[in-house]
Formats: C-alpha cells, structure tokens, sequence
C-alpha cells in the first residue's frame, strides 16, 4: 500500500487539436502527485493492448506535446509541478470477465515512455476525477489493470481540501518484486549529512 498527496479534478471537457490522430481529442485533466491528461482511447481509435504499444507510444506523445504547447497548468504550491506529466489512456479492461479488473489504462510520459504498470500516480488522479463527478466515494475500490495485465486497486481514503481546493486521498496497493538492494553510508563528517 502507498498512501499519496491529495489529488483533485483540474479540467473535463477539455479539446485540443491534434491533425495526427483526427483533428480533435477531448481531454479531462486530474492531479494525483503531477498532472494527468485522461483520454478515452476508443475515441481515437485506439486499443489498449501490447501489439499495440507503438501507435499508443505515438498518440501519446503527440497528444502530449500539443496540450503542453497550447495549455499551462498551475500546482498549489510547488511551481516545479506545473506541467503536464502524462496521457492516459483509458479503455475497457481485458480481464473482466474474470472479475479482476473494472478498467485498463495506459499512461504516456514525456519523451514517449509507456509505463507497464498502471501507474499508480495516475490511478489517484483518476479517482479524484470520478470523485468530482460522483462517480466514486470514499472506501469504493477501483481495479485498475495496465498495458500488461498487471493490476493495481485504488480507493480514496479520506476527503479533504488542498489550499482551498477540494481534494482525496487515495491509497494504492498491487503487488511489487525486489529487484536489488542499496546500502547508504553516513559519515558524520559530511557537511550535507541531513541534505540541504
């Protein structure tokens, strides 16, 4: 389980246009630790399956690089997090029927990246989303499986307001593999011992 930062609704209804994939794409924008455009992938023609990695890779990008040229997006307070981070595509889930997933989605990031996971950030963002339609409350769990099948569960904990903005807090679980192990060294002589 990870609990993240509060996550709120920026934009619905959102258009853009984008010549390579149709001319316009409808957008919804949602925080849950960085921005996120959400994309229904049916409405470009899109399926959200491996085979089809390359035209989500392509999509994505373009999709990206045309909200983040034509739009500025504004966090609270870090100024470094004002940007759009992601395209995510959303579609119909693959494993339904056996009563492991409610959806797919698959996450775009700047320079291309098609993250396999479903992306846990953005799974946050899209339940303050539904949250903002009343589509979802708290203690309702959303399945959410990625690219690959893997799926992690989302469910807002609390309901709260981040400086003046209505937000939730969603904890995450899936599952996780260790890949490798790191060993930190302090030495008191270290004039960054605490960081800076």
């Amino acid at each position: 389980f990870f609990e993240n930062v509060p996550s709120f609704a920026v934009a619905e209804n959102e258009e853009i246009d984008v010549p390579e994939f149709g001319g316009k794409v409808k957008f919804d924008v949602a925080y849950g630790g960085a921005f996120f455009a959400f994309v229904d992938a049916a409405s470009i023609g899109l399926d959200c399956v491996a085979e089809n990695a390359a035209r989500i890779q392509q999509a994505g990008t373009a999709i990206l690089r045309a909200i983040n040229e034509r739009l500025t997006f504004k966090h609270p307070v870090e100024e470094d997090l004002g940007f759009l981070y992601g395209i995510v595509f959303t579609d119909k889930p693959v494993r339904r029927r056996a009563g492991m997933a409610d959806t797919r989605q698959v996450t775009v990031f700047s320079e291309g990246c098609v993250d396999r996971s479903p992306t846990g950030m953005a799974i946050c963002a899209r339940l303050a989303r539904m949250a903002g339609r009343g589509q979802s409350r708290q203690g309702q769990q959303l399945t959410v499986e990625g690219i690959l099948g893997h799926a992690f569960t989302g469910r807002i904990v609390a309901q709260v307001e981040d400086h003046g903005t209505p937000a939730c807090i969603v904890e995450i679980e899936g599952r996780a593999w260790v890949t490798g192990r790191h060993t930190f060294f302090l030495d008191s002589e270290d004039p960054c011992l605490e960081g800076f």
